[in-house]
């Protein structure tokens, strides 16, 4: 039984994989093993949704998505941070557009 789940939530990696973003196959994987457990996901920090995509694609339940999605990300001095790239929740919507459409994914505009 535990190599068929294993399975399941492996195939459901391919779709978060391919999203930009920073967290790894088997912090997905982990991720995963969880989102199955839950019916409430609150995800603070979404960017573009690489991990936003890996808790809807393994839940049955709803996750809201908590990120400011900023024309810029600063760095705590002030300077903008050089490797997030800026304006991303076009990207972030394209990316979960089936499950925001479904009423899966909820996407919250937060401030900092």
């Amino acid at each position: 039984m535990a190599g068929a789940l294993e399975e399941t939530v492996k195939s459901n990696l391919s779709r978060a994989l391919a999203i930009q973003g920073w967290m790894s196959k088997m912090e997905m994987f982990c991720l995963a093993h969880f989102a199955r457990q839950s019916e409430t996901i609150l995800e603070i920090g979404s960017y573009k949704g690489r991990s936003s995509r890996c808790l809807a694609d393994n839940t049955s339940g709803k996750v809201y998505c908590v990120d400011p999605w900023l024309s810029t990300y600063p760095l705590n001095n002030g300077e903008p941070h050089k490797s997030i790239f800026p304006n991303v929740l076009p990207e972030f919507e394209r990316n979960l557009r089936d499950h925001i459409e479904s009423g899966k994914v909820y996407d919250c505009q937060g401030t900092l």
